[in-house]
């Protein structure tokens, strides 16, 4: 089982969190509209209810064409996804701080 990303742990398991969290994690590449979809693990008729929402709120940016496809990206330079993503890192900076401080060392034998 697949284990849940800290921004869907955090805030549920909404269908705009799970395509945020999917472009977050592939904030490199740029993709299809299908292929979105598809990699949050959402349908096609679900993504499109929100996503003129997150074109108007600039999550989301046009990156380029290829013959009649549009790809989108994360838009990195929105304030609103460089916090979202700060937020991911401070919380799972701090879980793995947490981790550490929880170990108990192990007595090994000789």
């Amino acid at each position: 089982m697949q284990q849940e990303s800290i921004l869907i742990e955090l805030f549920g398991k909404t269908p705009e969190l799970k395509v945020l969290d999917f472009l977050i994690d592939n904030n490199i590449f740029d993709f299809t509209k299908t292929e979105i979809a598809e990699g949050a693990g959402i349908t096609r008729p679900t993504l499109y209810r929100f996503w003129d929402k997150m074109e108007k709120n600039k999550l989301i940016a046009k990156s380029r064409k290829i013959n009649r496809t549009q790809l989108y990206r994360l838009n990195l330079e929105s304030a609103t996804v460089k916090k979202v993503m700060e937020i991911e890192l401070k919380v799972g900076l701090s879980e793995i701080e947490n981790e550490k401080l929880v170990r108990v060392p192990v007595k090994l034998r000789r």
